[in-house]
């Protein structure tokens, strides 16, 4: 029993004894700990003691964990508590106690875990706030286009409705024989065709406007607070700077078009952008002032129109619209008017007006300094899309609109008998002087046959004629009148183009106008196929240009002509007067062409054909926007060709600055210019016909296909620096183009060799013949 009682003894000092250096172990572990805690902190680089063998170990030891702890960070199948269970007992393996043999490397990985940690940690989370940014943005766009589908099932019932009441009021005014208010007018004679021609022209758009009323359904992509939101693609429309006062560096953007090879799009939205907070690499400031809204009045999409600002609102008369197919047209002669300096949201109001012109598009508005609203020609076209080219002068007094919406009287200024005048055109340019005149410059007009026909669009004629006209301001609704005078400007001009856009070099004078861009249309000889000795037939070519002018009309000696840009010396001296000039691949192929691509090509057909001009330098382009705002001249949009099919509408910002000296009255722009805001993913979108070709072409043209080099035409060149890419499918496009050309090349052999045995064999016949006799 005693000895039993010592070992039971024994026993509890020995299990007392292991506990307590249990315990002792333990806090120095956790000192330890501390120390290595503050070691890490202050050193993030191993300690200099350890020789190139322990680095290099050090080095494998580093890759080897950092997967592992990578793969339980990507691991979903374990839970954060099981994460941290394996780290614990990773740190607790290489703790220094624990390899005292290796304890300088041992501590380094210790604190190294805890770092690297700690990283992966906040990798993590970094990756988590993003990926819910993304999926609220995610959900407010999906929230968006619920809104918008929504919207469009409200707008075919609504429309439907409006049909219907449309067609009950018409029965009734029927049945009970009533006139309208405007026929029981006495109506001069220079107005009878054009109302003949307007009520012939709305009775067949009403016929004609689908039952969905689709012109009345496009709603801008986006809500107006959401950073990525920025104008879509399109030509043809409104940009003014702001009327107001204090906010003069606004630009107001509305309306417009886009084709993309299948389809064409009308908008109706209205953004406005402060120029001031402009720059690039930077998200812009786009505000969406309105878009169009089923139950909420507005204008209807639109291209082709015209917008006047004047006091606190922009005015707005005319334009066209079409369906995405192109079969069914409107032209609107309604006039509207919005606030300028209205937030998001803001509300368009209809004006009604007395005497209002004949619907119409492509015409020209101006204000002048006493608050008329000027406009000019433009074309009508009926049901059967016969176009009727206008020369009318109207003159709306604003004055009586801007303080109170009371109904306006629009009055046409006659011409002076026997003097001259500018004719029928659509397109120009027109702008208000300093007094009351008005300047109207270039345009188009059809061509006329002999017996005085109409040769329709296939015919038009493209003007640079000046004009200016003196007009007489109506008081209420008395007749006024307008004295023509033609004008003969110095210097070096445009010349005869189509689509320019222009705008005042300030607003404190309108005499000055800057003057950008266009396109010239010539046709040349086809170039001769290799082995060919005739061209065959003739190629259509537009030439597109990029060039600023200053039209001063305001000068001593008259109206001057001064090119801003690009500046002298800048143009290369590669000469392009004669169709000689161009490239063969050009004239062989025809279609659109930048002419700054021109001018630094080197005649090839890789290097100019209609590819990009020299990067940070704006394409040339037709019916783009140009205002001037906060000392620059500012570029937005327009339209273009590429080849001999592609048509491409574009998106793309870029700004000039301008110097201008008082004292001298001279106008200077910088060297180059800057691109602002590059063209999006959608304006680098075309639908070729060719991507509807059928297999068994493809299959056909393989054994062709693989003898073609894939570079050998270069039409569709992609570009940098805000040109962007101007083809979806290019690679099978171009493909296509130079197996179809291949084919036509074979053809045209085969057809020669068939001639010359023909030949050969009459001529043998006739020697035959010869020895017989």
């Amino acid at each position: 029993e005693e000895e039993d009682e010592e070992e039971e003894e024994e026993e509890d000092r020995k299990t007392r004894k292991a506990r307590l250096k249990a315990e002792a172990a333990q806090a120095s572990s956790s000192s330890s700990s501390s120390k290595l805690a503050t070691f890490s902190l202050n050193n993030s680089s191993p300690p200099p003691d350890l020789t190139a063998a322990d680095l290099e170990e050090v080095d494998e030891i580093q890759s080897s964990l950092r997967e592992e702890l990578l793969s339980w960070a990507s691991d979903p199948g374990l839970t954060m508590d099981e994460r941290k269970r394996m780290v614990r007992q990773l740190l607790a393996q290489w703790h220094p106690d624990k390899n005292r043999h290796m304890s300088n490397i041992a501590t380094y990985i210790f604190q190294w875990i805890q770092e690297e940690v700690n990283r992966i940690v906040a990798s993590l989370q970094g990756a988590s706030e993003d990926s819910t940014r993304k999926e609220a943005e995610y959900q407010q766009r999906r929230a968006q286009r619920a809104a918008e589908k929504a919207a469009r099932a409200s707008a075919v019932t609504s429309s439907k409705e409006e049909r219907k009441a449309d067609k009950k009021n018409r029965k009734k005014k029927g049945a009970t024989g009533g006139e309208d208010d405007d026929d029981s007018l006495p109506v001069p004679s220079g107005k009878a065709q054009a109302r003949s021609i307007q009520a012939e022209s709305e009775s067949d758009a009403d016929e004609d406007i689908d039952k969905d009323r689709e012109w009345a359904l496009v709603v801008g992509h986006g809500p107006a607070t959401t950073p990525y939101l920025r104008p879509w693609p399109r030509s043809h429309y409104s940009l003014v700077q702001s009327p107001i006062e204090t906010r003069a560096g606004d630009l107001l953007l509305f309306g417009g078009e886009a084709y993309d090879g299948r389809e064409l799009t009308f908008y109706s939205d209205l953004y406005r952008l402060n120029m001031h907070t402009a720059e690039a690499d930077k998200i812009l400031p786009w505000e969406k002032l309105y878009s169009s809204v089923p139950s909420i009045p507005g204008p209807e999409p639109r291209s082709a129109h015209q917008i006047v600002p004047f006091g606190q609102h922009l005015y707005l008369f005319g334009g066209e619209w079409s369906s995405r197919d192109q079969k069914r047209y409107r032209q609107y002669g309604d006039l509207w008017r919005v606030d300028a300096g209205g937030s998001p949201g803001t509300r368009w109001q209809k004006l009604e007006a007395k005497n209002s012109p004949v619907a119409r598009s492509g015409h020209r508005m101006a204000c002048s300094k006493k608050g008329f609203a000027i406009l000019q020609g433009g074309f009508s076209e009926d049901r059967r899309r016969r176009a009727t080219y206008l020369s009318d002068l109207q003159l709306l007094d604003l004055n009586s609109l801007e303080d109170s919406a009371s109904e306006a009287t629009w009055v046409e200024a006659q011409p002076k008998k026997g003097a001259a005048i500018p004719g029928a055109r659509a397109g120009g340019l027109l702008w208000a002087g300093d007094s009351e005149e008005v300047f109207l410059y270039g345009g188009t007009r059809p061509r006329r046959t002999k017996k005085g026909r109409s040769c329709g669009d296939e015919g038009l004629i493209v003007l640079d004629d000046l004009w200016r006209g003196d007009f007489s301001t109506p008081s209420s609704s008395s007749s006024a009148s307008v004295a023509w005078e033609k004008l003969t400007p110095q210097g070096q001009g445009p010349g005869a183009r189509s689509g320019m856009a222009q705008c005042a070099l300030s607003n404190g004078s309108n005499s000055k106008r800057l003057v950008f861009g266009g396109v010239t249309d010539i046709t040349v000889a086809k170039e001769p196929l290799p082995g060919q000795k005739r061209s065959g037939g003739m190629s259509e070519i537009a030439l597109f240009h990029a060039d600023l002018f200053l039209l001063d009309c305001g000068a001593d000696g008259g109206p001057l002509w001064t090119r801003l840009w690009p500046l002298p010396g800048q143009t290369p001296e590669r000469s392009l007067r004669s169709a000689a000039d161009l490239p063969k691949e050009l004239r062989r192929k025809g279609g659109g062409c930048d002419v700054l691509a021109l001018y630094h090509g080197d005649g090839s057909s890789t290097s100019v054909a209609p590819g990009a001009p020299p990067s940070k330098l704006p394409r040339g382009r037709i019916a783009a926007g140009v205002a001037v705002a906060a000392s620059s001249v500012w570029l937005f949009g327009g339209a273009c060709e590429a080849g001999s099919r592609q048509e491409v509408t574009l998106d793309d910002l870029w700004r000039l600055d301008l110097v201008q000296d008082s004292s001298e009255g001279t106008v200077k722009c910088s060297e180059n210019w800057g691109c602002i805001l590059n063209l999006s993913d959608r304006a680098t979108m075309w639908f070729d016909d060719s991507d509807d070709s059928s297999d068994e072409d493809e299959e056909n043209e393989q054994d062709e296909d693989e003898a073609v080099p894939r570079d050998s035409d270069a039409l569709a060149i992609p570009a940098n620096a805000g040109n962007g890419v101007l083809s979806k499918k290019q690679q099978k496009a171009e493909n296509k183009k130079v197996r179809m050309e291949l084919k036509r090349e074979r053809q045209m052999e085969k057809c020669e060799d068939k001639l010359s045995k023909r030949e050969q064999k009459k001529e043998k016949q006739r020697a035959q013949a010869q020895n017989k006799g």
